[in-house]
């Protein structure tokens, strides 16, 4: 695994051991579960609307927004936002265009207090 030139393999070797772990099925069950997770995410940030916008729905894990023109605030405060959401224990990662996104991971997905928190966090 140290060869010059070469990367190990192990990385590779996990995920595969991982994917024969959970099977076909557990992946399926695990897609579905960010999946929705990630609609419902969405139907958080929706629930502020005219403070917070989202730019699409969610076609995979990743949630994007941005604070709504409609609020006047001054430019720059998503981010300020996403600073104050990353001391509640949520990291929003910061686009371009004065928008943040959030990836739902599996953790997330099968935490069942996740989203309650968010929208604690949010309020």
């Amino acid at each position: 695994p140290r060869n010059p030139g070469s990367k190990s393999c192990t990385p590779a070797f996990i995920a595969l051991l991982a994917m024969l772990a959970i099977g076909q099925r557990g992946y399926e069950r695990i897609a579905e579960a960010i999946y929705q997770t990630a609609r419902q995410f969405a139907d958080t940030i929706r629930k502020y609307e005219g403070k917070l916008r989202l730019i699409a729905d969610p076609e995979v894990n990743v949630v994007a927004f941005q604070i709504d023109e409609k609020w006047g605030l001054e430019k720059g405060a998503i981010y300020a936002f996403a600073h104050e959401m990353a001391k509640r224990g949520f990291t929003m990662n910061a686009l371009n265009k004065e928008m943040v996104h959030f990836c739902i991971t599996g953790r997330f997905a099968s935490d069942k207090k996740a989203l309650s928190q968010f929208a604690n966090a949010v309020e």
